[in-house]
C-alpha cells in the first residue's frame, strides 16, 4: 500500500514484520508459483517476465518470398488460418515461460486463440 520496492529478504522481513526463515521453496511450490504467473501472463498479453511483446515487421518476412511464392498469400488476412501445435512443458518453470512467449506473439500480432 505505501508503494514500496524491497529486494532483501531480510528488508522484507522487517518492513512485513514475518519471520520470512520459515519459508521452505520446494520444487512444488516453486511449480505453483509459475503456474499462477503463467495464467496472468496469458491473461494479460505478456511475457513470463511481464513484458510486453513487440511485433515484427511483415516486410522483412514477406521480402525473403520468391515472386511465384508471393502469388499464394492471401488477399486479406481474414482469409489466413493457421494452427500452432507447440511442444512446450508446462511441468517446470522454464516451460511455463516459453508457453507465456508463444502465446504473447500471437497475440501481439492479432492471432486469437480458439
Amino acid at each position: 500500500p505505501e508503494g514500496g520496492c524491497y529486494y532483501h529478504k531480510h528488508v522484507v522481513a522487517k518492513v512485513s514484520g514475518k519471520d520470512l526463515s520459515k519459508i521452505e521453496r520446494t520444487e512444488e511450490a516453486t511449480l505453483e508459483w509459475a503456474r499462477k504467473r503463467a495464467h496472468i501472463a496469458v491473461v494479460q498479453g505478456t511475457f513470463f517476465n511481464r513484458r510486453a511483446p513487440k511485433p515484427g515487421r511483415d516486410e522483412r518476412l514477406f521480402a525473403t518470398l520468391e515472386k511465384r511464392e508471393r502469388q499464394f498469400l492471401p488477399k486479406s488476412a481474414d482469409d489466413l488460418y493457421f494452427a500452432v501445435v507447440s511442444a512446450r512443458r508446462a511441468d517446470n518453470e522454464s516451460g511455463l515461460q516459453n508457453i507465456c512467449m508463444v502465446e504473447a506473439r500471437l497475440r501481439a500480432a492479432g492471432a486469437k486463440p480458439v
